[in-house]
C-alpha cells in the first residue's frame, strides 16, 4: 500500500504508459522523470524511491521486490504492440525474417 514517505521515479515522456503511471501514482513527490528504463532501474536499486518498470526490465538477482501502489496486488499497465514495416519492404526476406522472429519471441514472452 501506498506509504507517505514514498518517492516515484518514472517516465517523462508523453504516452498511454506515462498516463497511467501518473494517475496510479496520484500526488506522491516525483524524484526522477525521464525517458530512460535503466535509469529509473538503477535509481530503485539504489534506494532513490519506487518506480514503474517493464517486467522485461527486472531481474531476480536484482532484489527489487514489486509493491502494489493502492491495491492488495501490484497494478500492471498492459497496452498493444504493434509491429510495422513499409509496404516496400515488407516482403522481403530478409525483413520478413525478423519480423517473423519477433512475432515469434513476443508470443513467447507472452505465455511467460
Amino acid at each position: 500500500m501506498l506509504h507517505a514517505q514514498w518517492q516515484a521515479l518514472t517516465l517523462s515522456t508523453p504516452n498511454a504508459l506515462s498516463r497511467w503511471a501518473a494517475a496510479a501514482l496520484g500526488d506522491m513527490p516525483v524524484a526522477l522523470a525521464c525517458n530512460d528504463f535503466e535509469l529509473i532501474q538503477q535509481s530503485i536499486a539504489l534506494g532513490l524511491g519506487i518506480g514503474l518498470l517493464p517486467a522485461d526490465c527486472v531481474n531476480a538477482d536484482d532484489g527489487l521486490v514489486p509493491v502494489a501502489l493502492h491495491a492488495p496486488t501490484p497494478e500492471v499497465h498492459e497496452s498493444p504492440l504493434h509491429l510495422v514495416m513499409h509496404e516496400d519492404v515488407r516482403r522481403s526476406p530478409s525483413v520478413r525474417a525478423v519480423a517473423d522472429f519477433l512475432v515469434q519471441a513476443l508470443a513467447q514472452g507472452e505465455e511467460n
